[in-house]
């Protein structure tokens, strides 16, 4: 009775082989979902798992071999019908997430349950983490965290996020950003990416390049 599936994935784990990952990924196709997300493994601060890492218990995949892994995917699964909308992000035709696409085009969305995070017109908070005071709280959550950027920084946190999707932004955007706070820092940064092949101009949109991508 699910009628939309979308699948998580995550690569370049420790001792993990392409051949692991490319058998993952094809049982993963096999199940037929609307939309995929694959993610290059993460070593957050303040983990187990990080702590593993610092210690030496674990060993991270080589860089090259992790990028293998991506190129693979991008690959496979374009092959298999699905479009890469955004850097980790596949889906079939019309089947993109809409709600990853709010954080990436930085609107609004509320936050449910604890630990949840809201955002609404540049304010952003946590909820609770605890589930059993979230449990035996009446009406709102009380909130953690509560945030509000300043203008280049929401520049910078629009043009982080947004340059994940794989269609850019348009220029009349990227000139709007760039005569805000923080513009002539930009510029020249923007500029030299350019140079160098990480960003291109795609039909009047700025964009990560294939490398830039990676």
């Amino acid at each position: 009775g699910i009628s939309r599936l979308s699948l998580d994935l995550i690569f370049a784990i420790p001792g993990q082989s392409l051949t692991q990952w490319q058998a993952d990924l094809e049982q993963a196709i096999a199940f037929g979902p609307e939309h995929l997300s694959c993610y290059g493994l993460v070593y957050e601060p303040g983990t187990p798992l990080r702590g593993r890492l610092d210690r030496g218990e674990v060993e991270r995949v080589d860089e090259d071999l992790e990028a293998k892994m991506y190129e693979w995917t991008i690959e496979r699964l374009g092959q298999a019908g699905y479009e890469q909308y955004e850097i980790s992000n596949w889906s079939r035709s019309d089947e993109a997430c809409r709600h990853n696409l709010l954080y990436w085009n930085n609107r609004n969305w509320w936050p449910l349950g604890p630990s949840a995070s809201g955002h609404l017109d540049g304010w952003r908070w946590r909820n609770l983490p605890k589930l059993g005071r979230y449990l035996e709280t009446e009406g709102l959550s009380p909130i953690r965290d509560l945030e509000r950027l300043d203008e280049d920084g929401r520049i910078g946190e629009r043009l982080m996020m947004g340059l994940r999707c794989m269609a850019g932004f348009p220029q009349e955007a990227i000139e709007e950003m760039l005569a805000g706070e923080g513009g002539a820092r930009r510029r020249p940064i923007m500029d030299k990416h350019l140079h160098d092949g990480l960003l291109e101009w795609s039909d009047g949109h700025l964009r990560l390049s294939e490398q830039g991508v990676l």
